[in-house]
Formats: structure tokens, sequence, C-alpha cells
């Protein structure tokens, strides 16, 4: 068997709390919605649909009044849906 070495405390991994939307790309003409988002440890998740699924995204948003539920909210949220984030809470205000 190979050497190791065996620490005597393990180190822990940041602990993941947050994730916020760093990218949007909405492209009716190509019919592709691509997402990104970034947690707080700096790991990453990207979604990106197309055809009719990412018609559907730019139709709902753009009939959205996005005065009772911002842009990134719904991003978060609909991530959620997704499978690609955690159960969570989205908080604060939009900028």
């Amino acid at each position: 068997m190979a050497e190791s070495l065996t620490l005597s405390a393990p180190v822990t991994p940041p602990t993941l709390t947050e994730w916020r939307v760093v990218r949007m790309d909405l492209n009716r003409e190509e019919q592709i919605v691509y997402l990104a988002v970034r947690s707080n440890t700096g790991a990453r998740v990207e979604r990106t649909e197309r055809g009719q699924t990412a018609l559907d995204l730019l139709i709902a948003l753009n009939k959205a009044n996005l005065t009772i539920k911002s842009l990134e909210r719904r991003t978060l949220e609909y991530l959620q849906t997704k499978g690609d984030l955690p159960a969570g809470s989205v908080t604060g205000t939009p900028d």
C-alpha cells in the first residue's frame, strides 16, 4: 500500500453557506438560457437550457413582474427546482 499522511486533526473545508448569481445569458435567437451561480467558497454551478425550455423561460421572464420577485431570486429558485442548488431561502434585497 502506498504511503499517505494521516492528519491528527482533520482539516475541514470551508462551510458553504450561500450562492449568488454571477451570470445570466438570455438568447432568444439561438434559444439558449445560460445561468451561473457561485458560492461563498468559490464553487460554481452552471445550467444551460436550450430549445423550447429556453423559450418558455424567456417568455415567463418577459411577462414576470420583477418588482414583486427579482430576476436573481427567480434564477436561484429555478436552480433549486431543477436540483442544481440545495434547499434554502433567498434573502436580501435586489441591487
